[in-house]
């Protein structure tokens, strides 16, 4: 197996591992993706606005680990990949982060 093949399979043994640990956390901000998606013209959100979601609904809680924020949009078939911006969350340290366009209803 080559170094990528490898790093690859790492990896989504890792974003299996969050999913599982917060399933029920990533079904919920699935939801909340959709809906804050839905309420912008271009239908385009990233996971910084998920965690400004968050912390107006204290009840849904943060997840175990803060890339469980990346697996709301892995694998989900709503969302397409739709470019990069620059994280303004503290935590996120002004970083490349992915941007997100709501495809499904």
């Amino acid at each position: 197996m080559t170094q990528l093949a490898l790093a690859l399979a790492e990896r989504d043994r890792g974003i299996a591992r969050v999913k599982s640990k917060n399933a029920d956390w990533v079904e919920t901000m699935r939801s909340a993706a959709r809906m804050l998606a839905r309420r912008k013209a271009d239908r385009i959100i990233t996971a910084d606005d998920l965690r400004e979601w968050v912390k107006t609904h204290p009840e849904v809680g943060e997840p175990t680990h803060y890339n469980a924020y990346g697996a709301v949009f892995c694998r989900n078939p709503d969302f397409e990949f739709a470019g990069y911006t620059k994280s303004v969350q503290p935590q996120g340290h002004g970083n490349i982060i992915r941007k997100w366009r709501l495809v499904a209803a």
